[in-house]
């Protein structure tokens, strides 16, 4: 498991509720950005088969990203589904939330 992309939710104009949120995910790895412990505490969590894409992108993000020895944040070709994240991204993440240590299993 590993780190996520942010996603951006916009709420829809016409109907309230969770149902009718357009989920906004960035697949440019260029346009890519470490998502928020936030983001993370809001991501559904009950899905058994973690989707492509939407909203539950997030958990699939941290079941099947990997880490690399190469800098930056791209989507994972391999597995063709998560992350792919290296040094600096580990290095800034941990400075963002002033942690010492990520531990993923």
């Amino acid at each position: 498991g590993g780190l996520f992309r942010s996603v951006t939710v916009t709420p829809s104009k016409r109907l309230k509720g969770k149902k009718n949120r357009k989920i906004n995910v960035t697949t440019d790895s260029k346009n890519l950005s470490l998502g928020s412990l936030e983001e993370l505490s809001k991501a559904r969590r009950s899905v058994l088969d973690p989707p492509w894409e939407g909203q539950n992108l997030i958990p699939g993000d941290v079941l099947w990203s990997d880490p690399s020895k190469t800098p930056g944040l791209s989507p994972n070709k391999e597995r063709g589904i998560g992350l792919v994240w290296g040094p600096d991204v580990t290095e800034a993440f941990l400075k963002k939330y002033q942690f010492k240590l990520e531990i993923f299993a």
